[in-house]
């Protein structure tokens, strides 16, 4: 851990904020370092998207870039539930909450998955957002074993309303999204999710998995990416997932999933589907 936070100022959500920062030369911990803000676009999403009063899932939280902003904006009437499985992560975000007293934070050391059970999570030595529920086939990782758990089982009776749930989980997303099906049908949260062709090849899963998700609950899909916001259709996707973001090519991107009203809440019109 880094001795000293770094302080961050980002208008939209009011007074800065700072953060303890893993202090090895790793990647997202550098960038905020150096640039004093991550993924400005989705970071500007998020904060657009939630209210006072709202409650934020953030699975994958790493340190907590996105959970200590979102708890400031959803305020001490709304609520953060945060997951990460990694105890050194885990440590930092939970120092992190409490750095910012943040009081409207729930954290878990555990990962969001399929199942509710163990599994291990293979840790990287060099970008400590990149630790995986896979082993990698042309790499030797350590592994700690962590407690998973299913979104349908944590929320079965769906009587909290979720407004936006953030997905980062190196390749695992197709399994959340498919230990999450009831709450899905219950209610359809807006979703940033990462979208990553080359670890679901590494998890046992394909890009007709998520698209399955997106098709079956009637989202819309957008990318975030280059600073722009592009409607996509699920077929566009798939053709991202030969192209530009073929497993070869260990490409990723992230996505917006949003409903129609969502949609049009946001932008003001109708999204086009393409």
């Amino acid at each position: 851990m880094s001795p000293n936070p770094v302080e961050i100022n980002l208008p939209a959500i009011g007074q800065p904020f700072s953060l303890y920062l893993h202090e090895d030369n790793e990647l997202f911990c550098n960038s905020v370092r150096r640039n004093k803000t991550y993924e400005p676009m989705e970071t500007r999403l998020v904060v657009s998207t939630l209210q006072e009063g709202d409650v934020f899932l953030d699975i994958g939280a790493n340190v907590g870039w996105y959970s200590v902003i979102a708890a400031r904006k959803v305020g001490a009437s709304g609520k953060v539930i945060a997951f990460e499985p990694d105890p050194d992560n885990f440590g930092l975000l939970k120092k992190n909450c409490e750095l910012n007293k943040l009081g409207n934070v729930e954290l878990h050391n555990r990962a969001i998955s399929d199942c509710d059970g163990k599994d291990y999570l293979y840790r990287s030595t060099s970008n400590f957002g990149d630790h995986q529920l896979h082993a990698t086939a042309d790499e030797s990782r350590a592994k700690v074993e962590v407690e998973t758990v299913k979104l349908d089982s944590l929320f079965p009776a769906g009587d909290i309303a979720i407004k936006a749930i953030k997905i980062d989980t190196q390749g695992s997303e197709a399994k959340i999204m498919r230990g999450m099906q009831t709450f899905i049908a219950r209610q359809k949260p807006v979703i940033f999710t990462e979208f990553w062709p080359y670890g679901l090849r590494n998890n046992g899963e394909s890009v007709f998995d998520i698209l399955a998700f997106i098709e079956r609950n009637g989202y819309l899909v957008f990318e975030m990416r280059h600073n722009s916001l592009n409607d996509l259709t699920p077929g566009l996707v798939y053709e991202m997932s030969r192209e530009r973001l073929h497993p070869g090519t260990r490409n990723f991107t992230d996505l917006l999933l949003l409903q129609p009203e969502q949609a049009q809440r946001m932008f003001g019109q109708p999204a086009s589907g393409r």
